[in-house]
């Protein structure tokens, strides 16, 4: 079950469509944060850049909060709709029936999360390689190299893929309580506006819930960027044993009624 989930992610059409969406974004947060908070022009650049620009620039554009509002609506769109969407055809059913469905509901919960994460992650990298490769060249020389801010790039790219999978894995929860695949797609954009306005404006102690915390924590975090990796697995395991809750009675509850009634026939 995992390994035909696995190699669904790979043959879709729709994951592939987020990565694209991924490094479409991050490309026009990049420019501009280019142009408007870094304050340069395509002229300034022609006459050279200064060393480590190209940091700076990718550092600027993963914190912009529209490009965090991208994300949340590419997590959603590879498989976060496929729990409701196996519910509504009947096949989760029928796959409960033949297999284990405890193993059903981890392989859909690793293939939206999965999923979700790889086409981020993927989004990123390859805008960032793009950046560098066009940034770079133009930086002039420095006699004395600066301290480079990559590891901090590295990191909130992969604050960026677990992101997504909890948005994913939030929007498959919300699709199975709300029993309707578009709930797959509203609820986590709605949520993550919800919470980010909640905690800057009305309850700034709850800054754990700000995803844009999560890409880029700020010092108030125990244990730093490794704290937010904790938080955020704390949030995985609660949302797959939610899904494991209503999932059990939403694909086992039809196959006990239809046990019962035949049990009652035979009666």
């Amino acid at each position: 079950m995992l390994r035909a989930d696995f190699q669904r992610i790979f043959s879709s059409l729709r994951f592939w469509a987020a990565a694209a969406g991924v490094f479409l974004a991050t490309g026009i947060a990049a420019y501009l944060q280019f142009t408007g908070e870094l304050g340069y022009t395509l002229e300034l650049a022609a006459s050279g850049l200064p060393p480590g620009f190209h940091q700076e620039v990718l550092l600027a554009a993963l914190r912009t909060p529209w490009l965090i509002q991208a994300l949340t609506l590419a997590a959603t769109l590879p498989f976060a709709s496929s729990l409701a969407e196996d519910r509504r055809d009947g096949r989760g059913v029928l796959l409960a029936t033949r297999t284990l469905w405890r193993k059903y509901l981890c392989g859909r919960c690793a293939s939206i999360a999965l999923s979700a994460a790889l086409a981020a992650i993927l989004g990123l990298l390859l805008c960032i390689g793009v950046l560098v490769l066009i940034l770079l060249p133009m930086e002039l020389a420095a006699q004395e190299a600066p301290a480079s801010q990559m590891p901090a790039v590295w990191g909130m790219v992969l604050r960026a893929g677990t992101s997504c999978a909890i948005f994913a894995l939030t929007g498959a929860l919300g699709s199975m309580a709300l029993r309707g695949a578009w709930a797959a797609y509203v609820l986590p954009p709605a949520l993550w506006i919800g919470l980010h306005f909640l905690c800057i404006r009305a309850v700034p102690a709850l800054f754990c819930l700000d995803i844009v915390q999560w890409i880029q924590p700020v010092d108030v975090w125990l244990g730093g960027s490794w704290g937010v990796l904790l938080f955020q697995g704390e949030l995985l395991a609660i949302l797959v044993l939610a899904i494991y809750l209503v999932g059990k009675g939403a694909f086992l509850a039809p196959v006990r009624r239809a046990s019962h009634a035949r049990r009652e026939e035979a009666a």
